[in-house]
C-alpha cells in the first residue's frame, strides 16, 4: 500500500541511528526489542543528535504493561503502539504525530477533532474507575472493552463521552492515554 511517504528500514538500532544520522526523517517507527542496540538505547542516542530533538518517535512494543509504557515515553518516545497494532492505528498514529490528513477513496470523509472538546482537566472529573478501565483498555487496544467504558460515561458525562467516543472510532488511543496520563496524580 503506497501513501506517499519516503520510507528507509534498519535491521538493528545502531542501524537506525547511522540511517537517522544521513537522512534525517519526519517520523521513526521505533522496535523496542532489536539486536545489537534496543529501542530505548537508539532513541536515546538519536534524541542526542542533530535533529533528533524535532523527529516524532513511535515505539512499537508487544507489551502492553503500564510501567513499560512510561518507560518508553520517559526514553524519548512520542507515542507507543502495541502489537498487534492494526492498519487504522497506523494512520490514526501518523495523522496525530505528523498532522497529515489522509482522504479515503472507500469510506466518507469524517473530521475527527475531539482533543479541542476535551481537556485532561475534564477527564480528572470522571470517576477514577471509569478513568483506570479506560486507560487499561487504551493500552491494551481494546476497542470493545473501550466502549463498554464509554457507555459507562456517557450516563455521567455526554460530552466527554461523545469526545473519547471519536478518538476511539479514529484508532487514537494514545491519545486517550495521554488525556488520563497528564493528570495521572487523580488516580
Amino acid at each position: 500500500m503506497k501513501v506517499g511517504f519516503q520510507v528507509q528500514q534498519a535491521e538493528n538500532g545502531q542501524e537506525a541511528v547511522n540511517v537517522f544520522e544521513q537522512w534525517q526523517p519526519d517520523l521513526i517507527w521505533m522496535d523496542m526489542r532489536m539486536p545489537i542496540m534496543d529501542g530505548y538505547e537508539a532513541t536515546g542516542k538519536i534524541r542526542q543528535l542533530a535533529g533528533g530533538e524535532k523527529v516524532k518517535i513511535v515505539a512499537l512494543t508487544a507489551s502492553a504493561f503500564i510501567e513499560q509504557h512510561r518507560e518508553i515515553i520517559n526514553a524519548g518516545c512520542d507515542a507507543v503502539l502495541h502489537k498487534p497494532f492494526h492498519i487504522p492505528e497506523i494512520f490514526a498514529a501518523l495523522s496525530t504525530q505528523l498532522g497529515v490528513k489522509f482522504i479515503y477513496q472507500d469510506a466518507p470523509v469524517t473530521a475527527i477533532s475531539p482533543t479541542s472538546k476535551i481537556t485532561p482537566e475534564m477527564m480528572a472529573t470522571l470517576p477514577l474507575e471509569f478513568r483506570q478501565q479506560l486507560h487499561e483498555a487504551a493500552l491494551k487496544l481494546d476497542i470493545e472493552e473501550i466502549e463498554a467504558v464509554i457507555v459507562k460515561i456517557r450516563a455521567v458525562e455526554p460530552e466527554i463521552a461523545d469526545s473519547l467516543e471519536a478518538l476511539a472510532k479514529g484508532y487514537q488511543f494514545d491519545q486517550i492515554i495521554q488525556l488520563i496520563d497528564s493528570k495521572r496524580e487523580h488516580l
